[in-house]
């Protein structure tokens, strides 16, 4: 899977670098907060959250019933960034917005991932 494919997914993706700050934006992430690439890349992804950063919140200020999960893009390398993945909630639970995509996520990046919530529980 190319850059290229990584940015023209449906699915809500955002790569940001080791400061926090937005490097690349999906399609998917686009469709989901409204924001254009343009707009997004250098800004923090602080400002995808909530003050509280108990809920994502679309460019227009209005919380979105969506959910998002942090991965670091290295376990060895703290300056290889993050990559944030959202995906709207659905009424039967959460379904993945691209599944080849996830399937490829989780090829490249063998080692166990480890997600927590706000509070850092697992």
């Amino acid at each position: 899977m190319s850059a290229n494919a990584l940015v023209n997914t449906a699915a809500a993706l955002a790569v940001a670098d080791s400061s926090g700050r937005v490097t690349c934006w999906s399609a998917g992430a686009q469709a989901l907060w409204g924001y254009t690439l343009e707009e997004i890349v250098g800004s923090p992804l602080g400002d995808l959250f909530s003050a509280d950063g108990s809920a994502l919140l679309h460019r227009a200020g209005r919380p979105l019933d969506a959910q998002a999960q942090l991965y670091a893009l290295s376990n060895d390398d703290p300056s290889a960034g993050f990559l944030l993945m959202a995906q709207r909630r659905t009424g039967r639970g959460t379904r993945r917005a691209d599944d080849e995509l996830t399937r490829w996520l989780f090829e490249q990046h063998p080692s166990i991932l480890v997600i927590f919530d706000l509070e850092a529980r697992c």
